[in-house]
């Protein structure tokens, strides 16, 4: 449990760190979105799974179905991560500049941004994956877990990148506008 926080609390500083270098990007590509969504779904799909132990339909999709559409996913993670992590760091510097906290110095005097750019891909690609699942695990509520069920369900049979890319398109109609995405 120890390590786990640590990794959380490394990943965060790595990850908003490089807001510097993104805030110069005004926004995110539809392909960055939609390589960030590939990239998430296997972490994901595990912090449901574990959020919802209990809560879930024995015979429904996490029973039968979940292990193939997360090894969908997972197969392609090498591929999505570079436009992944350049995704993860606008929507982060995005929300660092909404909460007033862009300056660089966040944490003592320490250059978050330096940190991050040391941090090799082999380091930093397990340190965002415990992140996401520990913010999944956070926003899982248990009378969520049979509509999260079905939502997998249901994109089991797209291909990954044309679900990738359909979540890209409608940031906007759920309310993420910041950063925008931008046409390619």
């Amino acid at each position: 449990m120890r390590f786990r926080k640590s990794a959380v609390v490394l990943a965060s500083i790595a990850l908003v760190g490089s807001q510097g270098a993104m805030a110069q990007q005004q926004c995110v590509s539809g392909s960055e979105i939609a390589s960030l969504f590939v990239y998430a779904v296997p972490p994901t799909m595990e912090a449901v799974k574990n959020s919802c132990d209990g809560q879930l339909a024995p015979n429904g999709f996490f029973a039968n179905g979940s292990a193939r559409l997360s090894a969908r996913y997972a197969s392609m993670q090498d591929e999505t991560w570079p436009k992944a992590r350049r995704a993860l760091l606008m929507l982060i510097a995005s929300q660092q500049k909404k909460i007033g906290q862009g300056d660089g110095k966040a944490l003592g005097g320490m250059d978050p941004l330096k940190l991050a750019e040391s941090l090799p891909d082999k380091v930093a690609r397990p340190l965002v994956e415990t992140l996401i699942m520990q913010k999944v695990a956070e926003k899982v509520k248990p009378d969520q877990c049979r509509t999260l069920e079905r939502i997998f369900g249901a994109m089991a049979p797209f291909d990954p990148r044309d679900a990738g890319m359909l979540l890209g398109v409608a940031m906007p109609l759920v309310g993420i506008k910041d950063p925008k995405v931008c046409d390619e």
